[in-house]
């Protein structure tokens, strides 16, 4: 009787491992034919072995743990690859995380920079570009476009 309660006790200590989170990606896409440096984040990240690409076109290079929270890794994304929707997933020693998305499109990729809250702060681009920021709680941004007055 007295080897159930000890069983019982033996198998309660085993705890399963948690699967990583994988809750951001920045930025969140790329051109066709570039190499982007990107960070993702989420939790559990800390044994981190590789970066699932459900894209041929899209190889991942020098993915680098920086925190249990934060990876950094490049995506080399190939001339041919489709424009669009591209889903991945952290591999861990402890499990897989759920996908996430990364787009690919035909515009270079210009970091948002503050301050550019205000209208006199707008940060200029050029047209043919593809902005990333991240957008907190009461955010405003402003941009300058240059362009050509339309006629009628």
């Amino acid at each position: 009787m007295r080897a159930i309660p000890a069983l019982v006790l033996a198998f309660a200590c085993i705890c399963p491992a948690a699967s990583p989170d994988f809750g951001a990606i920045y930025p969140r896409g790329g051109q066709r034919g570039a190499s982007v440096p990107v960070t993702l984040g989420g939790a559990r990240l800390d044994d981190a072995e590789e970066i699932v690409s459900y894209s041929p076109d899209i190889k991942i290079a020098d993915l680098k743990v920086e925190s249990a929270t934060a990876l950094k890794a490049t995506f080399q994304i190939g001339a041919g690859c489709p424009f669009g929707e591209h889903a991945f997933r952290i591999r861990t020693k402890s499990g897989v995380s759920y996908g996430r998305t990364f787009w690919v499109g035909p515009y270079p990729t210009v970091d948002e920079v503050e301050p550019n809250d205000k209208f006199a702060s707008a940060q200029p681009v050029t047209y043919g570009s593809t902005l990333a920021g991240i957008a907190k709680n009461e955010d405003a941004d402003y941009f300058k476009i240059e362009g050509k007055k339309a006629t009628a």
